[in-house]
């Protein structure tokens, strides 16, 4: 009797501790979806305050640039940045970065600009690891998505790649990190690309491919 009666004054115990742990599991779920939006692109945008009348690409494109590892010379871009649109934003490298608008100006690149100086050295050795099928079957824009893809932060560079490409072995890994190694990213022209494409998206209109250097 007296260890039924043990054991019945015990259930209301651990039914307190379960409650415990579910209001914890809440708590920390709660916490780190606020953690998650501060983290955000969303939260990025409205931290920069841009305004109305500032497109959603070129927030985008503005966040890309953010979150690249190299250095990207905006005033290069006049026509497509105001002065006062990036003395406001300030460029700064981000700690944690938002993979979805970095996907969406990677996959914004429809068309291949014929301005990369090195697409074939990276097809050569960085594609190398597919099959003959899977590289006949990449567009030239592809393989630039995939150039694109090579030089972004480590925290995201496999996912973006798998997002053009499903595939990505360990040869293609290797062969990677060694082509970073010896050439650095064409930063500037890849931005050109992916301006000229979303103007002619934007625009409706079918593209005249700029010239290499243009």
């Amino acid at each position: 009797m007296l260890a039924l009666l043990q054991t019945d004054s015990a259930v209301p115990a651990v039914e307190t501790v379960r409650r415990i742990r579910l209001r914890d599991i809440v708590e920390s779920v709660h916490q780190a979806s606020a953690l998650s939006y501060e983290l955000s692109f969303n939260s990025w945008c409205s931290n920069k305050k841009f305004a109305a009348t500032t497109s959603l690409n070129v927030q985008r494109l503005l966040y890309f640039i953010n979150a690249q590892t190299c250095a990207v010379d905006v005033s290069l871009f006049p026509d497509y940045f105001t002065p006062a649109m990036t003395s406001q934003l300030a460029l700064q490298p981000l700690n944690t970065i938002d993979i979805d608008p970095i996907n969406a100006v990677i996959s914004s690149l429809r068309f291949y600009t014929n301005n990369i100086q090195h697409p074939i050295d990276f097809c050569m050795r960085c594609l190398d690891g597919l099959n003959v099928k899977a590289r006949q079957d990449l567009s030239q824009a592809q393989v630039l998505q995939l150039y694109i893809c090579c030089f972004q932060h480590a925290s995201i560079r496999e996912r973006c790649w798998k997002t053009v490409l499903p595939v990505l072995n360990h040869s293609i890994q290797r062969a990677c990190e060694a082509f970073r190694k010896e050439f650095a990213f064409e930063i500037e022209a890849v931005l050109r690309s992916v301006i000229f494409c979303l103007v002619n998206n934007t625009q409706g209109t079918a593209p005249a491919l700029l010239a290499a250097g243009s």
